[in-house]
């Protein structure tokens, strides 16, 4: 999910509906969106601001191996299967 700035409002608005998701459709298959080059209106305007969302997530129950994997640990097996 990309942390577009018109789909929500501010960083723990993203926060609850990643945990959201992650309840409807498991951990695995969750993960932010990284690319924020190309977003004019984002929540996230830079890397930085990564800190903040673990935090949010964890505030909401997740534990470190599930914010480990929303925050970039699924893209990574995922790249990784499609390189083989």
């Amino acid at each position: 999910m990309w942390p577009n700035g018109l789909v929500f409002a501010n960083l723990e608005l993203y926060a609850n509906e990643l945990v959201r998701m992650v309840g409807l459709l498991g951990v695995a298959h969750v993960g932010i969106g990284s690319d924020l080059n190309g977003i004019r209106r984002t929540i996230m305007p830079g890397y930085a601001q990564f800190a903040a969302l673990e935090g949010a997530l964890g505030s909401r129950g997740l534990g470190a191996k599930d914010i480990a994997a929303v925050l970039g640990g699924n893209y990574v097996r995922v790249l990784r299967e499609a390189l083989k």
